[in-house]
């Protein structure tokens, strides 16, 4: 498999952490994250294009997003 696998893969994830982007009515601040390791990605025989963005634990964020407290504090 080649680099593209590990692109298409941190696209896929981050499409999914985004889904989220758009909620509201939280009372705290969320943070959505999307992680793997690289055992598992060696599994699969994914090749990491970015050997920078493993951590010294081996794992791997994928895609991030922060969701604001909602400021809008009316009833539903």
């Amino acid at each position: 498999m080649t680099g593209d696998d590990f692109t298409f893969l941190r696209g896929l994830a981050q499409g999914l952490v985004l889904a989220y982007a758009g909620c509201n009515g939280n009372d705290d601040n969320l943070r959505y994250v999307a992680l793997t390791n690289v055992g598992a990605l060696e599994g699969a025989g994914v090749l990491i294009s970015d050997d920078s963005l493993i951590q010294p634990d081996g794992q791997l964020v994928l895609a991030a997003v922060t969701v604001l407290a909602s400021t809008d504090q009316r009833s539903a």
